[in-house]
């Protein structure tokens, strides 16, 4: 954690230098969805420590087995290594949607509830494909190239998407910070490394904001589904 340490550290005496409450910074641009519609590159520094504090916090609470996982593929490995990079503003598509039977139990033991258990995050309906077989029994067939992560309300019988990703990025898992923000990672290579390098997603249900950090250095991870095969899905036989 010495990084993001130094970096909050640094943010608080720059801070207390600067009488402008909201002093901006321009990060590289970010990669994310296909449904943003306006980027935000500024942030204030407090905010950003804000942000940061919290993250690491909570990814090491909830998301320890991620962590673990890419720390056994490199020892390197430090969330800390996760940088701010930009705020983009979103318009957030919600379509109808009923979570049947069907759909339970497909993928019912991946859904995420949030703390008020009134909606629950949907990581990978879009990307793991399972059909029954001639016999109505439940089988993998593999992976989608593209992913999405949606919101699902069961009450209101809608579907809200917050990402949708291409074939160079993978979502691997995520958790609420409380009932209107959700935490994503995943791993993606439209980076400036050009290779498999992890990425984390801050999303905003209310103002539509996503935040997004990636990673400092080239973690040197083989593939970009290794941690869905080897771990979220492991036991699944199509891999």
């Amino acid at each position: 954690m010495k990084k993001i340490t130094s970096f909050i550290c640094l943010l608080a005496i720059l801070a207390s230098c600067n009488n402008t409450p909201n002093q901006n910074q321009t990060p590289p641009a970010p990669t994310t969805t296909n449904n943003t519609t306006d980027t935000t590159n500024t942030q204030s520094g407090n905010t950003i420590t804000v942000k940061a504090l919290i993250i690491i916090d909570q990814i090491m609470g909830n998301l320890r087995p991620w962590v673990e996982f890419y720390q056994h593929k490199n020892s390197a490995f430090d969330v800390g290594n996760l940088a701010f990079t930009a705020t983009q503003k979103s318009k957030l598509m919600t379509s109808s949607f009923e979570m049947s039977k069907d759909f339970n139990e497909q993928y019912g033991k991946w859904l995420i509830p949030s703390p008020n258990k009134q909606r629950v995050l949907d990581l990978y309906s879009y990307n793991l494909v399972i059909e029954r077989d001639k016999l109505g029994k439940w089988n993998c067939k593999g992976l989608n190239s593209d992913s999405e992560v949606s919101v699902i309300d069961p009450s209101a019988k809608t579907k809200t998407r917050l990402l949708f990703m291409g074939p160079g990025t993978t979502i691997e898992n995520g958790f609420w910070l409380d009932d209107n923000n959700v935490v994503i990672v995943g791993i993606g290579i439209n980076n400036q490394y050009n290779a498999p390098n992890p990425i984390l997603w801050q999303i905003n249900l209310i103002t539509q904001e996503i935040d997004q950090f990636d990673y400092l250095d080239n973690l040197k991870i083989p593939t970009l589904d290794s941690y869905l095969k080897e771990q979220r899905f492991k036991g699944l036989r199509c891999f």
